[in-house]
């Protein structure tokens, strides 16, 4: 690791003096500016920062998707399963009232 005495490490940050851009110098003002700009120290970071929550909600919304398909399948099924116990007369005496209807044909289909 360089001293911080090495000419090379004079004006960078933590060594020596700091370097400064006074407001008189043009020239050095956008010396610091470039410097500033070729500089790529956290870039990484910063470019993940943006890209990460993109990338959650696109996950998000792929699962939202599956859940929705989940459960129109569900019901659809069930609502199918309903209908043709209907059709075909295969009702029971304990599913003759609404009630009774509802557990034993419908909760049977859905799916918990």
């Amino acid at each position: 690791m360089a001293r911080p005495s090495d000419p090379r490490h004079q004006n960078s940050i933590g060594f020596g003096t700091p370097m400064s851009c006074p407001t008189s110098c043009g020239a050095q003002k956008t010396g610091c500016l470039s410097r500033f700009r070729r500089s790529s120290g956290g870039a990484t970071a910063v470019e993940f920062a943006l890209v990460m929550p993109l990338f959650i909600l696109v996950f998000i919304e792929i699962l939202q998707g599956g859940l929705y398909v989940f459960c129109y399948a569900a019901l659809e099924k069930a609502t199918a399963d309903s209908s043709r116990t209907i059709m075909i007369g295969a009702l029971t005496d304990t599913a003759s009232t609404a009630n009774g209807f509802r557990s034993a044909v419908v909760c049977r289909n859905l799916i918990a």
